[in-house]
Order: structure tokens, then sequence, then C-alpha cells
């Protein structure tokens, strides 16, 4: 799936989370009131409010099911010479669905006395302050899912890690420390790297965002941090083809990794 399908889908998804939401709380809730015995009533609402959420989440999480492994490959920069990671939005689209329950959870509302209906809420300034909360939360989770997401850019000179929001970081290659960076967990990659006064640092790159094999973007960071000589070809046709044939031969007879320096 592309990454403006999956953006459209996370936008879909986190709107049938507010629709139901609010449907379940000016809709079902009524007809709720009248259904005996109590508990009853009590258990279809909540499993309601529950799958208002997990509908729409498991819907989003199922239509943008990603393939079995992450692409062990790298995105040709349109413009230059690098490689380009783009950004896997699962996560975000997940929060943005959230928020938008959320919002829908804000709205005000009461029932009306002697009465099985519902309306908002009554309270002197409460609907205007909620509403207005629900609307700021409401915007916040489509645009969070439509800004640009976090990417790692490879080049000849180094590695830049971009997050979604805040200044880009870049590490040149020879201030990366050899011998790493080591495979990590799901979330994030470390690359260790030393400052111009000599002093040991990190730098994590937060694979959970980026559309990629973890063992195959580690494994190269550090075969160019290591081998100088290869810097030059990065960035071009050829020299992708080959980190994708040699990992896949690689994959097939898979060695031990060296722990990274420190």
């Amino acid at each position: 799936m592309s990454l403006a399908r999956d953006r459209f889908v996370g936008t879909v998804a986190a709107v049938v989370a507010l629709v139901a939401t609010v449907t379940q709380k000016f809709v079902l809730q009524p007809l709720l009131w009248r259904v005996e015995p109590t508990a009853l009533a009590f258990s279809v609402g909540m499993l309601a409010f529950v799958l208002a959420l997990a509908g729409p989440v498991g819907g989003y999480l199922w239509l943008t099911r990603p393939p079995r492994r992450r692409p062990a490959t790298f995105e040709l920069a349109p413009a230059g010479q690098a490689f380009v990671v783009p950004p896997k939005h699962t996560v975000r689209g997940c929060w943005s669905i959230v928020m938008m329950w959320q919002a829908g959870n804000l709205i005000p509302y009461e029932r009306v006395p002697d009465t099985d209906q519902i309306r908002l809420s009554t309270v002197p300034g409460v609907v205007p302050v909620f509403v207005a909360l629900a609307a700021v939360l409401a915007v916040l989770a489509v645009v969070g899912l439509w800004l640009p997401g976090e990417s790692l850019v490879l080049t000849p000179a180094g590695v830049t890690v971009r997050p979604a929001l805040g200044r880009a970081r870049d590490l040149r290659w020879e201030a990366l420390l050899p011998g790493g960076p080591h495979p990590g967990g799901r979330l994030a990659m470390r690359l260790l790297y030393r400052t111009p006064d000599g002093r040991t640092k990190h730098l994590d790159v937060p694979l959970i965002h980026l559309d990629v094999d973890r063992v195959f973007v580690a494994t190269v960071v550090r075969h160019y941090a290591d081998h100088p000589e290869r810097r030059h070809a990065i960035g071009t046709q050829q020299e992708r083809e080959r980190l994708r044939s040699a990992y896949t031969v690689w994959r097939a007879r898979p060695v031990a990794v060296a722990r990274p320096a420190t």
C-alpha cells in the first residue's frame, strides 16, 4: 500500500471512529435506557463504547497490514545522490484514530428529565468549551496523519535522520564508531558516534516509523561505516541492486553479528 493510500485509509478510519462514538452516545444510549435488565443494557453499552474504537483501529490495521517482512531496500532520492528510507504511518494512524475517538467522547450530553431522550449538556459554558476541545483534537488527528513522516537518508557524506517535527540530524560516516550499529529491537536503531571533542554519544533512529527491514538497514549502515571505498556509490541504482542481492544471500546464510563498539 502506498503512503498516500495509507494516510487516506487512516483518515477514513479516524472519521468512522468519531461518527461511531457520537452515534453510540446520541442514538444507541437512549435506546439502551429502555432495555431490561439493566445489566444487559450496561453490557451492550460498554461493548459499543469499545467497538467504536476497536473497530476502526482493527479495520485500519487490516487494510494497511504490511507484508511478512518490511522491504530490504531503499528508495532513490528524486534529486541528488542518496538512499531514502520512507516513513511508515501505522503507529501514527492508530494514534489519529484514538484522538478522533476521544474527540467524540468529549462532546457533553445529558438525559432529558423524565424521558428516554438525550441532548447536549445544558450546563452554562460546558458545550462551547468541550466542543472546541473536540474540534482541536479532531484537527490534530488529521493534520498529524498527513504531516511528512520520519525518514532516514544515506548519502556519500553520511547519515541524515529527519524527524516528523524538528530539525534533521546529520552524522558523517567518519564520526560513526566502527562495528555498529547492531540490529536492535523493532522500535529504534542506535547510532554511536564520536563528537569533535572526543565524547561518545548516540542517536536513536525510530525504526518503528520507517518502512524498512531493521536488520538490512543496520547492516548497510555498518557496511558503509567500515568501508569508505564504497560510499561514493550510495544513491545509485547499481549500488541499490548490489545491496539487495547481497542481503538476500546473507539472509539465506546468516552469520553472527558483532556487538557495536562502545
